[in-house]
């Protein structure tokens, strides 16, 4: 959890502790033969986004679920984490937390900040669909 007074702090702490973890994962392992998937659900989706802007983890595939991107995080960096690849956004049609016009309000800002994103819609509220997951790990 993050306070207003520390929160600059903060991010940064949790950046590179995701790194320690990512790097201690991966010790040992053939990364060029590896492709990994990074999920971020609801607040977690901005934690994601800024570690893979500020830290130094590679994502293959990046999965924004029931969340957003922060709107103060450098987008031309995200662009660059992406390489061309869209973002992965997840969104339950019945999400008591997104609806329709925030949904629209977001894919408008997502647009302007040139983010190429693939939006999947399922049938569900904020919770993680196993159906949905399974799918998207065996894209990329």
């Amino acid at each position: 959890w993050m306070t207003k007074e520390s929160r600059l702090s903060e991010i940064s702490d949790y950046v590179n502790y995701l790194d320690a973890v990512y790097n201690e994962v991966l010790d040992g392992l053939a990364v060029e033969n590896l492709t990994v998937k990074v999920l971020g659900f609801s607040q977690g989706a901005a934690a994601v986004c800024r570690w893979l802007c500020m830290g130094r983890a590679k994502a293959g595939q990046i999965i924004v679920w029931a969340g957003a991107i922060p709107d103060d995080l450098d987008f031309n960096k995200l662009n660059m984490v992406l390489n061309g690849r869209p973002l992965n956004l997840v969104i339950g049609k019945n999400d008591e937390f997104i609806g329709e016009e925030l949904l629209n309000a977001y894919l408008n800002f997502l647009k302007i900040k040139n983010v190429n994103y693939n939006l999947v819609c399922y049938n569900g509220g904020h919770e993680i669909n196993a159906g949905v997951l399974i799918n998207l790990a065996g894209q990329g």
